[in-house]
């Protein structure tokens, strides 16, 4: 998995929960990486998994409540600072379908 996913959820967690929270979660993960993540890196889904299954149990928030909220906030996120991608792009399905032509190119070209 790209570390822009693990990057833009420690922004997400950090800004809507604290960096305390942020803190008190790697704190409580035995992450491979130590949680030194980079946008362009790139790794294992499964510290992503445990991330939000911390985060869950840390803030009495469902699993899928917080991933919910995570999709909204990075699409945001992806909307602000790769706004080419979304251009002639009429809803979120439309962008959705054409993610594997065009954001997967760039993605492997990392």
């Amino acid at each position: 998995m790209k570390g822009i996913v693990f990057t833009e959820l420690i922004r997400m967690i950090e800004q809507q929960f604290g960096e305390e929270t942020m803190d008190d979660v790697f704190d409580a993960c035995e992450l491979v990486s130590g949680g030194a993540y980079t946008s362009v890196g790139t790794y294992d889904h499964k510290e992503f998994l445990t991330l939000v299954e911390v985060l869950s149990k840390h803030t009495g928030l469902s699993i899928v409540d917080l991933t919910e909220a995570y999709g909204y906030f990075l699409f945001f996120r992806f909307q602000t600072f790769m706004p080419s991608f979304f251009e002639n792009q009429s809803c979120v399905f439309d962008f959705l379908e054409s993610v594997d032509g065009t954001i997967h190119v760039e993605v492997k070209k990392l």
